[in-house]
């Protein structure tokens, strides 16, 4: 049975006896550590596959890898760069982003570069990339998986399809938190003001001038975007800065 999980959900309780479900269900945990998890649950609904979750560094406009369970080092940098920038497979799948195709849905696609001598030569057989996007339509990443089986299992198909608005998700929210970039101390005050404080109260939690805190939070309401302070607040919230 393939893993169902939905971004802005509630998620049931976490099994304590399932240590790999607690990253899942913490909603505090970073996008890549849960990523990370659900690759790990995509493994045993797939065995013997490699799972890749890409996003797109919106300041470069290329991917970097959000999480690997399987992928040599040099097929994962192929798939960040000339995977996506080159292979007819990719181009097939961003011409229609919603399906989940396999390499026999490509003609000719077992005698392509990526299938031959990158893929085949690290063993696998067939596979399939899906394209992330984000509620506009946006592409913010990939996610690959390949196997060894001359066909591609059913239940690769329906996991990730099921699984592709939570990584669209994940991927949307590590892009969004790196262009935003806030620094440690940023953090630290975003996280005071959510929590009700003046500056004048942060000043003293943090031991520091009443006049650098006023400077920290009109650098951060800058990158955020934000009107205020309570604004500042809700727009971290949805980043998942606090």
């Amino acid at each position: 049975m393939a893993l169902v999980l939905q971004p802005d959900v509630p998620q049931p309780p976490c099994e304590p006896s399932i240590a790999d479900l607690v990253a899942i269900c913490d909603p505090g945990a970073a996008p890549a550590q849960r990523a990370a998890v659900l690759l790990r649950r995509l493994a045993v609904v797939v065995p013997h596959a490699a799972a890749a979750v890409s996003f797109v560094d919106a300041r470069t406009g290329r991917h970097r890898a959000l999480a690997n369970r399987g992928y040599a080092p040099p097929v994962l940098a192929y798939l960040l760069d000339g995977f996506v920038a080159e292979d007819p497979g990719w181009r097939r799948v961003r011409r229609d982003p919603h399906a989940v195709l396999s390499w026999h849905d490509v003609p000719g696609y077992a005698q392509s570069h990526s299938a031959r001598d990158v893929f085949g030569a690290e063993g696998y057989r067939e596979g399939t990339s899906v394209a992330l996007l984000d509620k506009q339509g946006e592409l913010v990443g990939a996610a690959h998986l390949s196997v060894g089986e001359p066909q591609l299992p059913e239940a690769a198909r329906t996991s990730l399809a099921a699984l592709r608005a939570t990584f669209a998700a994940l991927a949307g929210t590590t892009a969004t938190r790196l262009a935003v970039a806030l620094s440690g101390r940023e953090l630290q005050i975003v996280r005071l003001i959510a929590a009700g404080q003046s500056n004048a109260e942060i000043a003293q939690t943090l031991v520091v001038a009443r006049r650098t805190v006023a400077t920290h939070v009109e650098h951060i309401l800058a990158k955020l975007g934000a009107r205020n302070r309570a604004d500042a607040a809700v727009r971290a919230l949805r980043l998942g800065l606090l």
